[in-house]
């Protein structure tokens, strides 16, 4: 049974409409005043001491932006708007906002992918991974981790593992893969189980990736090893 997880690029895709309805402006205010909160304790002497309520003020600052939130929060359920990535990213648009067209269709192909997880990593070369292949009795592969990028792809084989084993009579083995580009814009995981479905994560640099490497969906469905997995 599949189990239902909420999707960062479904927050992603919401927050550049709202840049696309709103304006820039008055979205990376809204994030640049969140940003600006106090931690817990001096949120509380400031309310306590001074009676400085800084939540309140926040609300006050950013109404059609607290609306649009409102209005979409199951979407933006995934995003933090305090972090990092997210004010660095419209720091970006706010500096050339011709980007936002790129942004939304790529926040919007990540979420037709069902992408879980999105993280940003300035430096993707030379990023190495090991991946789990789980066999059963008969050969038939039934968990299995995978990766696709937009960069050059070194696979360095499978192997046999007896580092754990949480299925019985199955047979588990590793196979290692290192992203061996400087120009790589994504680095795109797919975890394929039986047993709790499927989940989707990718690094990327930034929202300005080429989609159209992107893998399609029957190929991250797949619990076969890609075909890009070659020893040369």
């Amino acid at each position: 049974m599949e189990i239902k997880r909420t999707l960062d690029s479904t927050g992603w895709r919401r927050l550049f409409e709202c840049v696309k309805t709103e304006g820039i402006e008055p979205v990376i205010n809204f994030v640049a005043d969140i940003r600006s909160i106090p931690d817990r304790i001096t949120l509380i002497q400031r309310a306590t001491l001074y009676g400085k309520n800084d939540l309140v003020t926040l609300v006050e600052k950013n109404p059609d932006m607290i609306k649009y939130v409102r209005e979409h929060k199951e979407e933006f359920d995934s995003m933090d708007f305090a972090d990092e990535s997210v004010f660095q990213t419209l720091d970006e648009l706010s500096d050339d906002i011709t980007l936002l067209k790129t942004y939304l269709e790529n926040a919007r192909k990540l979420e037709d992918l069902k992408v879980n997880l999105i993280r940003f990593e300035n430096n993707l070369y030379f990023l190495n991974n090991r991946h789990f292949v789980v066999r059963n009795r008969e050969g038939k592969i039934i968990e299995i981790t995978k990766c696709y990028t937009d960069g050059i792809i070194k696979f360095r084989g499978e192997s046999l593992c007896n580092e754990y084993n949480e299925y019985d009579d199955c047979c588990i083995s590793v196979i290692s893969t290192r992203i061996d580009d400087e120009k790589a814009s994504f680095v795109l995981f797919a975890h394929n189980s039986e047993k709790e479905g499927p989940t989707r994560y990718i690094n990327i640099k930034d929202f300005g990736f080429d989609s159209k490497k992107l893998p399609i969906e029957e190929e991250l469905q797949s619990y076969e090893i890609p075909k890009t997995y070659i020893l040369k």
